[in-house]
């Protein structure tokens, strides 16, 4: 399974996070777009944080930047900032970039190539467009309405709705921990963890559950929690399937808990500034879910579940592709768009495992997510798509 971080450098990172990070809710024509110097990430005493703001100060292909890059004689000396009300400075990141671009109706493609190639185009653009006014009622309103900047330090992270709701992965983390301590599930137990400018990832097994596939092939039952403070994908807690022989794991679907971050409006008082302040209200309800997902955790490493997820192994496994390799590798690509390396990495794994079931497929796929040039975010989809696989009888099994 792909390595990120230690889980104790996750929580020194997060706890440090929480007094560098703020929200700004605020009207769209109030946002801008100028050129200036391109800014680090801030630095502070903490090298578990210092790694994370790396991580969340990404380039527009999710590549971390850090201090010494904005030295580099390739650096870009200037390039379009983001600017709050003509004061506060940030530097987009690769999900704020997307979600402007999205927001504005702007193909991706062509807003990247211009911040590459007319960059003063763009904020001319932008600015421009985040302007715009129509009447609503007779009155004149801003077409983009209030917006939600999430910034850490120097870098903007997120560009959504103002009726977005923060479930921030701090106390997130705290709840979850505190759960698997009270069932016995200790840090040695946690497979993988990692924080990306995208999610927050916990890949956890327990060896108290474990059963055969078939004689010699043991799987055990794990979990995966994932969390998004920027609007890329909801809470989840979703059972992991941890394979002792290969050392890789299978994330299943369909099972667990969801919960989206849409709320109502949590804009503060625009009057006196842009910060947002959770109120008590917020923070109980916060506290009464993160205990259900306590609850989902413990739910998620049942017998119960585990048993529900070995037979799904079993019958996957019990079901021979029937097509010629090359073919089915071929369908299986066109499902789930694998890349040319990956397709051959399937290809070979298949082959050399010797198991010409959808198990057989399905580990295939993930443990083409251990390769050192698969990304973090990449390793985890492909162990999803394992799980899919395990849960589906899909068409390329029948030749379609």
């Amino acid at each position: 399974m792909k390595q990120g971080t230690t889980l104790q450098n996750m929580i020194w990172a997060l706890q440090g996070q929480e007094e560098l990070a703020a929200d700004y809710t605020l009207g769209a024509p109030r946002l801008s777009y100028e050129m200036g110097d391109a800014l680090p990430p801030a630095q502070t005493k903490s090298e578990a944080l210092n790694e994370l703001l790396s991580r969340v100060a990404t380039d527009f292909d999710g590549n971390p930047q850090i201090t010494d890059d904005f030295n580099s004689p390739e650096a870009a000396p200037r390039e379009p900032l983001l600017v709050l009300d003509g004061e506060r400075v940030l530097r987009p990141n690769r999900v704020f970039h997307q979600q402007m671009a999205t927001q504005l109706r702007i193909p991706y493609d062509y807003y990247k190539r211009q911040f590459h190639t007319h960059p003063e185009d763009l904020c001319r653009d932008v600015t421009s467009w985040l302007g715009d006014t129509h009447v609503v009622k007779n009155v004149q309103q801003p077409v983009h309405g209030d917006r939600t900047v999430r910034s850490m330090g120097n870098t903007a992270r997120a560009f959504l709705s103002n009726r977005y709701r923060r479930l921030d992965n701090y106390p997130l983390l705290l709840s979850v921990l505190g759960r698997l301590g009270d069932m016995g599930v200790d840090q040695g137990n946690i497979l993988s963890c990692n924080v990306t400018d995208k999610k927050l990832y916990l890949k956890i097994v327990t060896p108290r559950l474990e059963g055969e596939v078939e004689k010699g092939d043991i799987v055990q039952a794990g979990l995966e929690v994932t969390n998004s403070e920027v609007g890329q994908g909801s809470l989840a807690v979703q059972p992991l399937i941890y394979r002792l022989v290969c050392k890789n794991g299978a994330i299943m679907p369909d099972t667990g808990i969801r919960k989206t971050h849409i709320g109502g409006s949590q804009a503060g008082d625009e009057k006196n500034g842009w910060e947002i302040y959770s109120d008590d209200t917020m923070k109980k309800a916060d506290d009464a879910f993160f205990a259900q997902v306590g609850d989902v955790v413990e739910h998620t490493l049942s017998e119960e579940v585990f048993n529900l997820e070995l037979d799904k192994i079993r019958t996957a496994n019990s079901d021979e592709i029937q097509v010629e390799v090359p073919k089915a590798i071929e369908h299986l690509s066109t499902t789930y768009r694998f890349s040319e390396q990956e397709e051959d990495q399937i290809l070979n794994n298949f082959i050399n495992g010797e198991n010409r079931t959808r198990w057989g497929m399905a580990n295939a796929v993930t443990l083409t997510s251990q390769s050192d040039d698969v990304s973090y975010e990449r390793a985890s989809e492909l162990e999803r798509i394992g799980g899919d696989i395990i849960e589906n009888i899909l068409n390329w099994t029948e030749g379609n």
